[in-house]
């Protein structure tokens, strides 16, 4: 089933063998911000059926330490769901800021979308 709907802070795309949430938010930095888009995101998590789902940040340029504390939860949840997860599109900051922390030992990372469709058909 093809289906698309758009979000306040976050763009939701099934494709047909998976899903792609698509972050447009620029800055990942305020707490208030940040509760409102982990909530969607999480929410769309709870509801989705398929277990492949690419998190794209095409549209991110900044990832505040909080940011990354979501996205540490985004994993564990797709984890607890079956849900294979890759995160796509970082800025140079942001895969900088993932790399530094360590998260990049967790999350599974592509360069671009279609790279991270095909790493999850290879899943």
């Amino acid at each position: 089933m093809l289906g698309r709907r758009a979000m306040s802070f976050i763009n939701y795309a099934e494709k047909e063998d998976g899903a792609v949430i698509t972050i447009c938010q620029a800055r990942m930095l305020d707490d208030a911000n940040l509760r409102h888009l982990q909530k969607e995101i999480l929410d769309q998590i709870a509801e989705i059926e398929v277990k492949k789902l690419v998190l794209d940040f095409c549209l991110v340029e900044f990832v505040s330490s909080a940011g990354l504390g979501m996205l540490v939860r985004v994993k564990k949840r797709c984890t607890e769901r079956g849900i294979a997860l890759r995160l796509c599109s970082l800025e140079k900051t942001v895969a900088e800021a993932i790399r530094i922390t360590g998260l990049d030992q967790l999350l599974e990372i592509e360069a671009d979308q279609a790279q991270a469709i095909a790493s999850l058909q290879e899943h």
